[in-house]
């Protein structure tokens, strides 16, 4: 984690799809693309726009959904960006791209990015032991200290960017860690950190009590209100739980029936317009009580962010920070095949901002007749190859195909007419 993080640039080019490699780590660590449907269309009608992200040995680091679409789709060639490392050499700094690249380009919850930085930091120091040829760590995911691990965590938010979660958000996660079970419904999103938090700073001896219930028992008291009702409130409940008298489910039934009594009773009390001038002085006592917890709840907040101010002060070595250089794009392409271009540029008419926006545009027109091409041998070439026409005869049959299609469309066919109305 101390080692200083290199420079990463890459290029872009244009490979057989065989020559990438999967490394199935890599493909795990990151939550699955659930919009894999609309992606293989666009893959299919437009091509292929975004490149996959390989290291210097043409390991994928990301896009592998994408990837596995384009194999379905019989793709030939693809185009990736290739970092200018090996992650054979450094695991570490493979892990960092691996989430800053999709941390960039999803929209991954809040649960899962703080999963993602702890998996990384987990990840990070056993590659690092394995480099240096140590031993592995005594201080496994149950035992590592909640402060060890939320240092590690902020080092990487700030290298990899994520801005979905704050130094508050990890240091509430690193202290649940503590209790895996609890950690573990907060990274699947059956709960949510706020009361995954809640819990430990209230019931922290009983979460670790409930550990060795089993599975479905032990979720229903931390995912259900009447459950945390049960920890919090129902020790006399909580007990018999523990001491195998009654199942969860029963307990849950007992505090649902309870309140179905009370609403009942103060409903018909309401009804027949009674007042227990005692029972208001309690309510009083009650919601007084409950203002002075929430002041209480908000100063220990702000103690704690004034902790982690003075901490972060005290901190020697500043997080590292990965530098990407953004390399521009080769223009030559372009300009040799698009003489008219490089004149203008030439001639001060056009920026080479301007030619690079014309470049991108170019390679997606690229791309289409790349994607028409693709179409063309997998169903209408086998058909004319199979009446004896030959290589020539069929490429002449595809320029005719194409010949009313390659021009530049009236705007009255491409724009929408609310558009050409101008409303």
């Amino acid at each position: 984690m101390n080692e200083v993080t290199p420079n990463l640039s890459y290029i872009e080019e244009h490979v057989p799809i065989e020559k990438l490699r999967v490394d199935e780590e890599f493909k795990s660590l990151v939550p699955p693309n659930n919009m894999r449907e609309q992606l293989a269309s666009s893959l299919a009608k437009n091509g292929q726009t975004l490149p996959i992200d390989v290291d210097s040995d043409y390991i994928i680091l990301d896009g592998y959904t994408r990837f596995e679409i384009m194999k379905e789709l019989k793709y030939k060639e693809i185009k990736v960006r290739r970092w200018n490392f090996k992650s054979s050499e450094n695991r570490a700094i493979a892990y960092k791209v691996i989430a800053m690249l999709n941390l960039q380009r999803r929209h991954l919850e809040k649960n899962e990015v703080l999963k993602l930085l702890r998996e990384l930091s987990e990840k990070i120091d056993q590659s690092q032991n394995e480099k240096n040829e140590e031993e592995p760590a005594e201080s496994t995911e149950a035992t590592q200290k909640p402060a060890d691990l939320e240092k590690k965590m902020v080092q990487i938010k700030e290298e990899v960017g994520a801005k979905e979660v704050s130094e508050l958000d990890i240091h509430r996660y690193s202290l649940i860690s503590s209790i895996p079970f609890l950690r573990q419904l907060v990274d699947d999103g059956k709960i949510s950190l706020r009361i995954a938090y809640e819990l430990y700073t209230k019931a922290k001896d009983k979460l670790q009590q409930i550990a060795n219930l089993p599975k479905y028992e032990r979720e229903q008291l931390v995912t259900t209100k009447e459950g945390r009702k049960i920890l919090l409130e129902r020790d006399d409940l909580l007990q018999q739980i523990l001491d195998h008298k009654i199942a969860v489910s029963q307990a849950i039934s007992q505090i649902k029936s309870e309140r179905k009594r009370q609403k009942a009773k103060k409903k018909a009390e309401v009804e027949e317009g009674e007042e227990d001038e005692d029972e208001e002085d309690s309510a009083s006592e009650s919601e007084g009580e409950e203002i002075d917890l929430v002041k209480e709840w908000r100063k220990a907040l702000e103690e704690e962010k004034a902790q982690q101010a003075q901490a972060q002060e005290k901190e020697e070595v500043p997080p590292t920070k990965i530098e990407i250089i953004m390399p521009k794009p080769d223009l030559s392409p372009l300009y040799s095949s698009v003489p008219t271009i490089k004149r203008l540029v030439d001639d001060g008419k056009l920026s080479e901002k301007d030619a690079e926006k014309i470049y991108e545009i170019w390679r997606n027109m690229e791309a289409i007749y790349k994607q028409a091409s693709l179409l063309w041998y997998n169903s209408i070439d086998k058909l004319l190859e199979k009446v004896g026409l030959s290589n020539n005869d069929r490429e002449e049959i595809f320029h005719e195909m194409t010949k009313p299609f390659c021009k530049l469309f009236p705007k009255e066919e491409v724009f929408p007419k609310e558009a050409l109305g101008g409303e």
